[in-house]
């Protein structure tokens, strides 16, 4: 598409990562007039090579408003400096904010961990912030993350002409940051767990696919990325090839890394050696980080992860969950919602007890039901597939 085509456009997807593209397809797909704005070149070859019906081109951020859209829809967490800075001025356009995860990983900025949880260039950003010097940090635009940043969340309200809340939860965090106001938000769920809800025999055909035994039960491994601090919250690198190792014959096995792994190419000794045992047991699959782990879920018995959202999506299901316990008792502050949400499986805190682990929570699916309809029912405002429809009916009822 012409960029003179592009000036007919009401609305922009400014999207910086396959992360958040897979959150706004949904979206996106029940919108008009749009298309999509990036600075990262691979988004812009995956769209393009994935997606060829959809419009993208690579614009940058502070380029947008030459296009005279209406709005703007934001699903970046820290890609927003210019928009959020106290010294920024206001762009001509409306913005609007989604969010391409549920909660925080509030164990990395908990004050309690501070010493060891960040680097070097983290403090000194954080000490920035706190000589009141905003505008030499890059924290400064992370609002809805950031938790020691009141004072500048008191101007969001005046940013952000809607912000879109997946559940109870997110509410409550932003109502207590005083980022939301009466009229600047829309409860509309998580557009991306729609196909969760869907009638079809999709699952059988995912299994045909991967080449995986359909009368056998699917266990997927779903970790985290390491966020390149001194604190390494995926536990590929301590238990990856162990649990590898520790799959029954009976089972399948999916693994199914962040697509940050593959973006900045972490722990590529472990990844080469978990292929290799993959290679070597029909029973198992590697798939491509890239892919949403939403398809994935529905053909799994079993989740097995640490400290990834795809923990929290998995609850809508009502199956067991497997948590790897690889940072200990010094990261399991139970104040934190991503400690929290352990309840709602079993834990694992030793390699030898994986098998074990395994088959009870294969054998026993339904014993933490009661405690994972409690928390799906706080992070989830609705369960019924349509929460990319309502989205999409908030963004148009303001442009």
């Amino acid at each position: 598409m012409e960029t003179t085509s592009y000036l007919t456009m009401d609305l922009i997807f400014f999207l910086n990562s396959i992360t958040e593209f897979n959150h706004t397809y949904p979206i996106m797909n029940e919108c008009k007039n749009w298309f999509i704005a990036t600075e990262y070149f691979k988004l812009y070859q995956y769209v393009k090579e994935n997606h060829p019906q959809i419009s993208v081109s690579i614009i940058r951020r502070q380029d947008l408003g030459i296009f005279n859209p209406k709005a703007v829809v934001f699903a970046s967490d820290w890609g927003l400096v210019k928009e959020h800075n106290l010294f920024s001025k206001r762009p001509v356009y409306k913005q609007i904010k989604t969010f391409h995860g549920i909660i925080d990983k509030t164990i990395v900025y908990n004050r309690g961990n501070f010493k060891d949880a960040h680097n070097f260039l983290f403090k000194v950003f954080y000490l920035l912030i706190k000589l009141k010097l905003r505008k030499l940090s890059p924290l400064s635009d992370n609002p809805f993350k950031f938790i020691d940043n009141l004072k500048l969340d008191r101007l969001i309200p005046n940013r952000y002409a809607l912000i879109l809340l997946s559940g109870k939860i997110m509410e409550e965090i932003l109502l207590k940051k005083r980022i939301l106001t009466p009229t600047n938000y829309a409860k509309v769920g998580v557009p991306k767990t729609d196909s969760l809800f869907t009638k079809s025999d999709s699952s059988f055909k995912i299994l045909e696919e991967l080449g995986l035994d359909k009368d056998k039960k699917t266990v997927l491994y779903a970790p985290t990325w390491s966020s390149n601090l001194n604190l390494c919250l995926s536990s590929i690198p301590s238990y990856g090839i162990a649990l590898c190792k520790a799959i029954d014959k009976n089972l399948n096995f999916i693994f199914k890394p962040h697509q940050n792994i593959q973006r900045l190419n972490e722990f590529p000794k472990q990844i080469r050696e978990i292929k290799s045992i993959i290679k070597r047991n029909d029973n198992m699959r590697y798939v491509n980080p890239s892919i949403d782990a939403i398809s994935l879920m529905r053909i799994s018995d079993l989740l097995i992860t640490d400290f990834s959202s795809v923990a929290i999506e998995f609850l809508l299901l009502d199956k067991p969950l497997l948590f790897i316990d690889h940072l200990g008792k010094k990261y399991s502050d139970p104040n934190t919602l991503d400690i929290q949400i352990r309840e709602t499986g079993e834990i694992v805190d030793s390699i030898k007890k994986l098998p074990a682990l395994i088959s009870y929570c294969l054998e026993y699916p339904n014993k933490k039901t009661n405690i994972r309809k409690q928390f799906a029912r706080k992070l989830f405002y609705y369960s019924d597939g349509k929460s990319a429809i309502r989205a999409a009916r908030a963004i148009e009822s303001i442009i």
